[in-house]
């Protein structure tokens, strides 16, 4: 992962609101990023993903780590 896609998983989970998770509704159901100790949790309805600072992340889960982001900044307008 880039340092600007790790800062952006930090974001949406260190808020005081976020108690180290954001979630939103998605296509695919209810999605979350969770930050477990070193590193963070994707969590679809169906299964999991660990996201490491040092490893890639595929496409798809690319695709809706921008979604999600995407309704952080819309929630943190509000």
């Amino acid at each position: 992962m880039t340092d600007k896609q790790w800062n952006a998983l930090k974001k949406m989970t260190s808020s005081k609101y976020n108690n180290n998770f954001f979630s939103s509704t998605l296509s695919v159901g209810e999605v979350t990023i969770r930050k477990v100790l070193a590193h963070y949790e994707l969590e679809y309805p169906t299964h999991s993903v660990t996201l490491k600072k040092d490893k890639s992340v595929n496409g798809t889960d690319l695709h809706y780590l921008r979604y999600l982001y995407n309704e952080y900044l819309s929630s943190m307008s509000i």
